[in-house]
């Protein structure tokens, strides 16, 4: 049943159906901290108010009630000087039984001094980039629940802080029902530690997703939040800013969404070359791939790999200004040991179509991308024991890799 007080959805939560269970009250909503409350209708932060106000309010009357179930709120201020308001224990030892059906019973989730910290940051960030923010906001349905829900024209964004450990389906689940109702969802999930230096690859970060704007969250200490910028299993723990100034630069389009990352840096192109052997008739050929040492880098900070796992290293290898380099390199007196085949469009029996590949240099036949990318990959990683290295001019120009990802540049410009 839902009724409508001072402006402020109440829900009431039958629980005749339930088993008659004895509980203290006190081991359970003296934690449940609320930033918001409401005085005669309208929205009072907690860590808003100065201190001759937030004393002040305590004795006001009416008193100040909780939205989220419409009982009389009590104040609070942590070890930490941080406000808060908190719900009133009934009678010690209340018996909740359908006698008690018509009570408010608040499904209002414990939170830890971090997560009210990390609320408040939120909160403090959206409105000095010009945008209203309510905490702790809710539908009228009571579908869902924000920590903080910012609101700037007819842009609604809802911020969650995830402490505790949720699966990335549950997630997706509560960002759809966000979409329902045109609001864009944006998480910050706590990072685990399993040691003191390695962090574990929550499902959430593991691939950044456009639909998913998920965030790991360092936690400290209560007053140290950070927000990680990289993703995958080898830079999670890189970058890391703090929360308020990611909020802030979020909202400022500072932060947006590439499906590449786009070198900034000049890169060092080196021409790897391998023996191969022609599957059709046996003669000793060459194929090559392209690396930089030392890697080039992003505006916001990532590195630019010309191969990864998505396969991209036909689009390095096979770029006009490569090839000409690597026929240039062939015709001197130094490649003469070199065998490569052309570099053409040849057809392709297993994809059944043609595309630019290597070929053998006596017969021609097709060195298919599927077969090689093996053979590259392990000669990426061990640097085959006859692999011939030839460094290429350093340049600058555009160098680009798939790799979705968040990108944060503080001038707003980035990768693409």
């Amino acid at each position: 049943m839902c009724q409508r007080v001072a402006g402020t959805v109440v829900l009431h939560y039958s629980i005749a159906s339930a088993n008659p269970r004895r509980i203290v009250d006190n081991e359970i909503t003296n934690w449940l901290m609320p930033l918001r409350a409401q005085l005669n209708g309208l929205d009072v932060i907690a860590p808003d108010l100065p201190d001759l106000e937030w004393v002040a309010l305590r004795k006001a009357v009416p008193a100040p009630v909780l939205p989220c179930c419409g009982v009389t709120a009590g104040l609070r201020t942590s070890r930490r000087g941080l406000k808060h308001f908190f719900h009133k224990p009934r009678p010690k030892g209340s018996l909740l039984t359908a006698d008690a059906a018509n009570l408010p019973l608040c499904d209002w989730k414990p939170e830890s001094e971090e997560h009210l910290r990390a609320k408040m940051e939120i909160v403090k960030s959206c409105r000095e980039a010009g945008w209203a923010a309510t905490p702790e906001a809710r539908s009228l349905d009571g579908s869902w629940r924000a920590d903080v829900l910012a609101e700037h024209g007819r842009k609604r964004i809802a911020f969650e802080v995830q402490l505790s450990p949720q699966r990335r389906d549950e997630t997706e689940g509560r960002q759809a029902r966000y979409a329902a109702d045109g609001i864009r969802g944006c998480w910050f999930v706590k990072a685990r530690q399993i040691e003191p230096s390695t962090f574990n690859i929550d499902a959430h970060f593991r691939n950044a997703a456009h639909e998913l704007p998920a965030f790991p969250l360092f936690v400290d200490e209560p007053s140290t939040l950070r927000v990680g910028l990289r993703y995958g299993l080898d830079e999670c723990a890189g970058m890391t800013v703090p929360l308020d100034t990611f909020v802030h630069a979020l909202l400022t389009r500072q932060v947006h969404f590439a499906t590449h990352v786009t070198a900034t840096t000049p890169h060092h192109p080196q021409v790897i070359f391998i023996p191969y052997s022609c599957w059709s008739c046996g003669a000793k050929a060459h194929i090559y791939f392209v690396k930089d040492d030392p890697l080039p880098r992003s505006a916001c900070g990532r590195e630019v790999r010309a191969f990864d796992d998505s396969g991209n290293w036909e689009d390095r290898a096979f770029a006009p200004e490569i090839i000409r380099a690597v026929r240039a390199y062939v015709a001197s007196p130094d490649g003469r040991a070199i065998r490569p085949g052309s570099i053409k469009k040849r057809l392709s029996k297993t994809r059944n179509a043609s595309y630019l590949s290597f070929g053998c240099p006596r017969c021609d036949a097709i060195f298919g991308s599927h077969y090689l990318f093996d053979v590259i990959t392990e000669a990426t990683y061990t640097m085959a024991e006859h692999a011939h290295i030839v460094a290429l001019p350093a340049r600058r120009g555009l160098l680009r890799a798939y790799s979705p990802h968040w990108c944060y540049t503080p001038s707003g410009a980035g990768c693409t």
